[in-house]
């Protein structure tokens, strides 16, 4: 299994387009885990995968 960081707030329209990557990236990968960081309650309202994602809430960008 393969561990990818990714800062789920920074570039444009984040988190919305940065999740929206993850989200199709769990979906077609099966062998990755994601560690989202960043501001917990905006990521969640994007997140649809449940397995294999883990959010390390931020304050600061």
């Amino acid at each position: 299994m393969k561990k990818i960081a990714v800062d789920a707030m920074g570039g444009d329209y984040a988190p919305q387009a940065i999740v929206e990557g993850v989200n199709q990236a769990l979906a077609d990968f099966s062998d990755i885990e994601i560690q989202l960081y960043g501001d917990e309650s905006k990521i969640k309202q994007y997140l649809t995968a449940a397995e294999r994602v883990s959010i390390i809430h931020t304050d600061e960008k």
